[in-house]
């Protein structure tokens, strides 16, 4: 899914830049999460509140998404998106 974003929102040109600074920040983002998961079950003894976050996360990221895909369109009609 990554790849086809990437593409629809910025095009091929600079796609491995793009990309590739896309990428590591999703890794940077699973190392922190993991142990962020473990840390809050510490203090709290249960996952519940992980999961709460997770699906406000989830929510949070389709909102964003299709904001992107709106600015997009925004740039397209102005001409300044090729």
């Amino acid at each position: 899914m990554g790849p086809l974003l990437t593409t629809a929102l910025f095009g091929s040109k600079d796609y491995s830049q793009i990309y590739s600074t896309a990428a590591i920040g999703l890794a940077v983002a699973g190392i922190v999460a993991l142990p962020g998961y473990g840390f809050v079950y510490e203090i709290t003894g249960s996952y519940t509140f992980v999961l709460y976050g997770l699906a406000i996360m989830l929510v949070l990221n389709a909102l964003l998404v299709l904001l992107a895909f709106k600015g997009k369109k925004k740039l397209e009609k102005a001409g300044l998106w090729k």
